[in-house]
């Protein structure tokens, strides 16, 4: 199978919504349909050159990954916001071809700094990060309910 890295086309954005509802929830939290979509339209919309889709010879969608650049670092920096390869194309090199996509337009384009967040609880993709190159910082995200924050 031939695997095409280009620019995300919209026409594949129900499918990117569907793996990054089935990606990134959990049996605690659920992103809805419009919570996705609004996550990777923000992408799309701040920096559609660091958005890119996989697709084979036929145009067939086999995953997807969603960028930004990091206007918060001194340091010119591109955040990985979200990599998805649909099940069925997994450890077939397509998450892979996109991170070197993304490696090789930020090397051309003069970015130093390349950061995620990866969920420290799952081994992969935790350990394909590390093993690639990623450092963990040793930073933690924390998300709560606003109703369960209590400072009494």
């Amino acid at each position: 199978m031939e695997i095409i890295i280009q620019q995300f086309d919209k026409k594949h954005l129900d499918e990117a919504v569907k793996l990054f509802m089935d990606d990134y929830s959990s049996e605690d939290f659920r992103y809805s349909d419009q919570e996705a979509r609004n996550w990777i339209s923000s992408d799309l919309e701040s920096n559609p050159e660091l958005c890119f889709e996989a697709v084979d010879q036929d145009g067939n969608f086999l995953g997807a990954q969603f960028c930004y650049e990091n206007k918060h670092s001194t340091t010119k920096s591109i955040r990985l916001d979200s990599l998805h390869v649909k099940p069925e194309f997994r450890q077939h090199g397509v998450g892979k071809l996109l991170m070197k996509h993304v490696l090789e337009f930020a090397k051309i384009n003069d970015f130093k700094l390349i950061s995620l967040m990866a969920d420290e609880t799952k081994e992969f993709p935790k350990n394909w990060y590390e093993k690639v190159g990623f450092k963990p910082t040793g930073w933690v995200e924390y998300l709560s309910d606003i109703n369960e924050i209590n400072f009494d």
